[in-house]
């Protein structure tokens, strides 16, 4: 208080003094107390009197409760506890009797012109004197820090502020002296509330970091608020409208007299909701890496200067995936090159002139409705905030998030993730950086699937008609228990192991050894592609192998593309983005399905759309007219291997052709021309689509590329799969015709010995118990008839399905971005998954099935990746690069002629199976714009 006598009057203390005591003795206060201050200690001790039982408590302050740098809500609470504010009055004096405070001294006070805090500086009045009679008197006006031996160093003294705390620059904590730092309560404005210190603190961490390094000090973030321009309005308010603040909840006063009990009770549950509700998510997501933000930072951009009228834009958020900002958007046309390289067509471009040109698709229709493929790189390219995703899961934030780099297993193709995760159950999905990178919109948006869905998080044992919780260890016991049971009672060739194309190769692995080892049965296969009626090694005679002739890189100079039931655009994007620059540089294209997309009518040298099934008529008309005309002359193809089955097969006539494919034979012979002209060909066919799968036209395509190849022509088959690791299973031995390496299977085991004989065992339900991996076989018709007369079936997968509800026992499975392994991508390449988010049962698939494994008294508590890895090398030998290839070399394969296929029967489309083919399948039925993944 500074007035004579108080450090030695009885009654009268310092709130610093008073608190502590006061904490750990809780004696009695009566009569009047007076506190003096208005901070947030001065509240405190007030209200500390009222409970200790003063009959009065007045807080003494010399300018007005409009000025008290107390908390409002101190403020409020001590009015209602009936605490008296005395503004406008200071003390001058102490009065005494007997040596104790009798009385304060005071002097009112008016407010002046502010000061350098920019409050109002209090003015004595004369003559306003009056005496204040009080039992004790608190000073609670804040305390000087003692700097002595601290204000000079080495002959230098540290400059003081006019409060004698260490004057600092208040962005790094720095002093006048360099290398020297001070906050807290002993700097600027002296002594606060602890969170000040606590800021203090990590700013001077970060500049004595600096300081050290001899770097530049960070400076302070760039920020500009929305109220900078103009107070937010509908456009930021959207549906939210205007409503009162729900305030805590506070206890009663007669509850508070004599009771230090909590006076806060907090929020019920309908306040939480309400000022939820309320938020605008109006922090910017893309603060931490926003261009514009950063280069305004770096060069110390002053706002002030760019202060004025500012047109406001509608923010679209038409899109499912995607929201558009337009007045955060600089004009910059990124995402409209980058839109231009993926598609065909660019969906967005700049409309509009001047000032009022925007980034817009045409006609402003909404981005859904234009050629969007909802692929989401256009965010990627954004330097701003204009373009964000919207986040599967609630909310909007620019938080620090865990990032972890793994591949998508949506497709074949394996491209790199960035998996950005503010916990295991909020992530989204970014390409990996990488320059010229891009996703598909299952790659980028497709995690949905796994955060929206309810998940299996434990092991579960049917009985009694219905399924209870079981340990893991119980589980795998009744599934060892159940399966060996049916193999000794029918024999090892009644049961089966049926796994998912999109496992990894470990589990595929696991897969397998728990078949034949542990059961002793050959019956080890994918329902998906069993559904399909494709037989395993189709191309093996041709090239002594069945997989991509090359890598992805052949496409680069291409100067002919041969696309052959797959839809590129929404089967493989990213692909097709590769394809598309080099048909822009003059590259042809021949395009056969039997339904063309717009993108394949519009790009095209050619599109034909043969009758379904009967692709591979149409590509032997194709070669006939070749064989006709002198690109493949008789005496070439007689000097290659097979010849004479190629030869004898090869019957077919152009008329023939074109009534069976019902391709005109002009056109036959124009495609002919374009194949004829070129010199560097690629061959993409997809071999598990079904939708334009024909009979032999695999052996089709290879008697191609084998007489291209030998007429001096650069020829190469690459076989994109739907299924991102169907490739995997004949090498992992999850396969009826192979053991893990890719060794043909033997007599050893019971069981089937192809897929003609695994389909042939199900459709006759020969099977009588099942371990189910991954699949929903249950969930239709004929998948789920294979299945009738089971007797026990054990099911994994990571969320519930007709067949885990079906199963016996039900194991929790995981998804691709909650496992560590490998998969084998179209190109024979092997990709490694990385574990990004953890599974929600604690356990990954491959640890559960190891664990069977286990139980069926297979050896698999080792690296499962580095067995799997030896046995696929020493099996594979030379043709580990077509497979399993780590770098190696490739090489082209033998490139024999056989007999051509030419069947005229379409394939069936049957259901997906797989978790992602029936994402797939609803997206395509039920249109982006409308999709919604349901919980």
């Amino acid at each position: 208080m500074m007035v004579e006598g108080e450090k030695d009057t009885p009654g009268v203390v310092t709130g610093a003094d008073f608190l502590p005591a006061r904490a750990d003795d809780r004696e009695p206060v009566s009569g009047t107390v007076v506190v003096v201050g208005g901070g947030n200690t001065a509240m405190d001790v007030a209200r500390t009197s009222w409970r200790l039982g003063a009959d009065k408590v007045i807080i003494l302050y010399r300018r007005t409760r409009d000025e008290m740098p107390a908390d409002r809500m101190e403020i409020e609470d001590c009015l209602d506890e009936g605490i008296e504010i005395m503004e406008l009055a200071a003390p001058i004096g102490i009065i005494a009797e007997k040596g104790r405070l009798k009385a304060l001294r005071c002097q009112r006070m008016k407010l002046g012109e502010p000061d350098a805090s920019g409050r109002r500086r209090p003015v004595p009045l004369e003559g306003s004197e009056f005496d204040l009679p009080c039992n004790l008197a608190v000073s609670a006006i804040g305390q000087a820090p003692v700097l002595d031996g601290l204000t000079e160093i080495g002959g230098a003294k540290l400059k003081l502020t006019r409060w004698d705390t260490i004057s600092i620059d208040t962005a790094t904590c720095a002093t006048n002296l360099d290398g020297v730092f001070a906050g807290g309560d002993a700097a600027d404005d002296g002594p606060t509330v602890v969170i000040d210190a606590i800021r203090d603190g990590q700013r001077a961490a970060a500049a004595i970091d600096a300081w050290l390094r001899g770097a530049e000090t960070q400076r302070k973030p760039f920020t500009v608020k929305k109220e900078f321009w103009t107070k937010p309005g509908k456009a930021e308010l959207g549906e939210i409208g205007e409503s009162p603040r729900h305030e805590v909840h506070l206890i009663d006063v007669d509850e508070r007299k004599s009771s230090f009990r909590e006076v806060s009770t907090g929020f019920d549950f309908e306040d939480n909701t309400h000022e939820c509700a309320r938020c605008l998510s109006c922090g910017c997501v893309r603060f931490d890496d926003c261009a514009l933000r950063l280069y305004a930072q770096e060069y110390g951009v002053d706002m002030e200067h760019f202060k004025g009228y500012v047109r406001k834009h509608r923010i679209d958020d038409r899109h499912p995936y995607i929201i558009y900002d337009p007045n955060k958007c600089v004009l910059c046309a990124r995402c409209i090159r980058t839109c231009a390289r993926v598609l065909p067509i660019s969906a967005i471009g700049l409309v509009g002139r001047g000032f009022r040109t925007e980034m817009r698709p045409a006609m402003n229709d909404p981005l859904v409705e234009t050629n969007c493929v909802s692929c989401g790189n256009c965010v990627d390219s954004c330097p701003t905030a204009a373009l964000t995703v919207k986040y599967p899961f609630p909310g909007r934030s620019c938080i620090e998030t865990g990032d972890v780099v793994t591949n998508c297993a949506f497709c074949s193709l394996a491209c790199s993730i960035k998996v950005r995760k503010f916990g295991e159950d909020r992530y989204y999905i970014a390409s990996s950086g990488a320059p010229g990178k891009y996703l598909c919109r299952y790659g980028r948006f497709g995690n949905e699937l796994f955060i929206k869905q309810d998940r299996i998080k434990a092991a579960e044992i049917r009985g009694g008609g219905a399924r209870a919780g079981a340990s893991l260890e119980d589980a795998c016991g009744a599934v060892v228990s159940g399966l060996r049971s049916a193999a000794e009672k029918y024999g090892a060739g009644k049961v089966g192991v049926f796994i998912s194309p999109e496992c990894t190769n470990e589990e595929m692995y696991l897969a397998a050894r728990i078949a034949r080892e542990g059961l002793g049965t050959n019956n080890v296969a994918s329902l998906s592609i069993l559904c399909a009626g494709r037989e395993s090694g189709a191309l093996d005679e041709s090239f002594g192998f069945t997989a991509s002739t090359a890598d992805r890189s052949c496409m680069a100079d291409a100067d002919l593309f041969i696309c052959n039931n797959t839809a590129m655009e929404s089967d493989h994007l990213v692909l097709a983005a590769e394809m598309l620059q080099s048909v822009r540089k003059g590259a042809g294209l021949i395009v056969t399905n039997s339904t063309l997309d717009p993108a394949d009518q519009l790009l095209s040298t050619i599109a034909m759309d043969p009758m379904r099934g009967r692709a591979a008529v149409l590509w032997n008309g194709i070669i006939r007219v070749l064989m006709n005309e002198g690109c493949f002359d008789e005496k070439l193809i007689r000097s290659m291997e097979g010849s004479g089955e190629f030869l004898s097969g090869m019957d077919i006539s152009l008329e023939e052709a074109e009534e069976l494919s019902g391709i005109g034979r002009d056109r036959m012979e124009k495609a002919a021309s374009i194949i004829r002209n070129a010199e560097r060909i690629v061959i993409i066919h997809g071999p598990d689509r079904p939708q334009d799968q024909a009979s032999g036209d695999m052996k089709v395509f290879a008697n191609l590329v084998a007489l291209l190849r030998a007429a001096g022509k650069r020829a190469d088959l690459l076989l994109p799969r739907l299924m991102a690791n169907s490739a995997g299973l004949e090498v992992t031995g999850a396969d009826p015709a192979f053991t893990p390496g890719r060794i043909p299977a033997g007599d050893s085991f019971k069981g089937a010995r192809s897929h003609k004989e695994l389909r042939g065992l199900l459709e006759a339900g020969e099977i009588k118990a099942a371990l189910i991996i991954g699949e929903d076989p249950m969930a239709w018709g004929r998948t789920g008839s294979w299945f009738g007369n089971v007797e026990f079936m054990a099911a994994m997968d990571w969320t519930d399905t007709e067949t885990t509800r079906f199963a016996n026992v039900v194991l929790p499975g995981s998804t691709f971005l909650e496992t560590n392994g490998t998969r084998c991508n179209f190109e024979g390449r092997v990709a490694r998954y990385v574990r990004a988010v953890e599974p929600p049962a604690g356990f990954c698939s491959v640890e559960i099935l190891r664990t069977l494994a286990n139980g069926f008294g297979i050896k698999a508590n080792g690296d499962v990746a580095s067995g799997l890895d030896s046995v696929v090398a020493k099996g594979l030998g030379k043709l580990v690069c077509h497979y399993w290839n780590k770098g190696e070399a490739r090489e082209g394969g033998r490139g024999k002629l056989v007999a051509p296929g030419g069947g005229i029967k379409a394939g069936a489309i049957d259901p997906p199976l797989t978790h992602s083919g029936k994402y797939r399948k609803e997206i395509r039925e039920v249109g982006t714009d409308r999709f919604r993944v349901r919980q």
